[in-house]
């Protein structure tokens, strides 16, 4: 259960108020929607290991980006777009983060989440203590807002698996309903729906 971004986005819905299973099936994420895996997030080779390994690794490599943004040439629409999938890759890895690892936030702003890291890093460098949820989500809420900021001018996505406007204000929308904002969830939805055509299919 540890192949990445789609593996933690259905921890997370099961482990949400809005889906349902009734039977464990072949046992995938069972344990997840059951709320019985507090035993293994102290664990090396399962799930906890791997998002944490995997979320600060992109953050890693998007700060070495985001870092790089005054050295860039090219067209300014092409480096508003990379500096937007960096932004928005970063609040999205926060956010998962503090899902995994931290309290919800309305509650419990206070408490303690996940280490914030906004500059480049490596294996030697000295780890940070960890932030409160309050600082986590604005660091996260702050991101997705320079993302759509930068992302705004209109530019498509070059790939599917790219992130345009659309996308980061999805992404904001997550933010914001963790965070029991639901204005700001309500608007970000309805500005993400704008760049999609619903079908019946």
């Amino acid at each position: 259960q540890c192949f990445g971004i789609q593996s933690y986005a259905l921890m997370g819905d099961l482990m949400g108020e809005d889906m349902v299973m009734d039977q464990q099936g072949n046992g995938w994420f069972w344990f997840d929607y059951l709320y019985d895996v507090k035993d293994a997030y102290t664990s090396g080779a399962w799930r906890p290991y791997d998002c944490w390994n995997y979320y600060y690794t992109i953050i890693s490599q998007v700060n070495y980006i985001l870092a790089a943004q005054e050295t860039m040439t090219g067209a300014q629409a092409d480096i508003d777009y990379i500096m937007g999938n960096a932004y928005a890759l970063r609040a999205y890895s926060y956010l998962y983060l503090a899902m995994t690892f931290a309290r919800s936030y309305e509650g419990h702003e206070d408490r303690l989440c996940v280490p914030i890291y906004t500059e480049p890093t490596s294996a030697g460098t000295e780890g940070k203590p960890r932030a409160t949820n309050r600082e986590v989500y604005a660091q996260a809420m702050n991101d997705i807002n320079a993302a759509i900021t930068l992302l705004g001018s209109g530019q498509k996505q070059a790939h599917c698996s790219h992130i345009d406007i659309y996308v980061a204000q999805g992404i904001k929308a997550r933010i914001a309903l963790n965070m029991a904002d639901y204005t700001t969830a309500y608007d970000a939805a309805v500005a993400a729906m704008g760049g999609a055509e619903l079908t019946d299919e």
